[in-house]
């Protein structure tokens, strides 16, 4: 009994609509403005091996993307010292890494001690949930104190240029 009249109400409302030949209806929406970034956590460049030879170190961190507007741009700075000689540089208390921390969101690495913000990532359309890489490396010689480095940075996405 119940099928049935789940059934005549099916079709009732299926009648009640009226069908016109040839017309045409204009659908259309909006999408309001997103942006979301997502950034694991880091593990690594608190410490170095204790050594006299220079080596460069590498970390990778995953991030993922969505957007709505576009073109979209990812970048990094350094969130804890805009100029100096800190800037760009790994530090532990007093003591600063002679050479500035790299970035790099592709094949090209740059200093993080720049003028300019580096560029990671761009995307000329709306994205959801892509996946980035963000690459850092450092070069560590043989003197100075080898753990305890930190560095704030900041990873940001924008609609347009940073």
């Amino acid at each position: 009994m119940l099928q049935r009249f789940i059934l005549v109400g099916v079709v009732l409302a299926l009648g009640a609509v009226p069908v016109v030949a040839g017309a045409q209806t204009s659908v259309g929406g909006g999408v309001p403005s997103f942006m979301q970034l997502s950034v694991a956590e880091p593990n690594g460049f608190a410490s170095f091996p204790k050594g006299a030879s220079t080596h460069t170190y590498s970390l990778k961190v995953g991030a993922q993307v969505t957007a709505t507007d576009y073109p979209i741009t990812m970048s990094i700075s350094d969130g804890n010292d805009s100029s100096g000689t800190r800037h760009g540089h790994l530090v532990s208390g007093s003591s600063v890494m002679p050479a500035a921390l790299q970035v790099s969101g592709g094949s090209a690495w740059l200093g993080l001690d720049g003028s300019a913000d580096p560029t990671l990532a761009h995307w000329s359309a709306p994205v959801s949930h892509v996946p980035a890489t963000i690459r850092l490396r450092q070069q560590v010689g043989g003197a100075g104190p080898r753990s305890g480095y930190h560095k704030l940075l900041l990873v940001t996405i924008s609609a347009e240029s940073p």
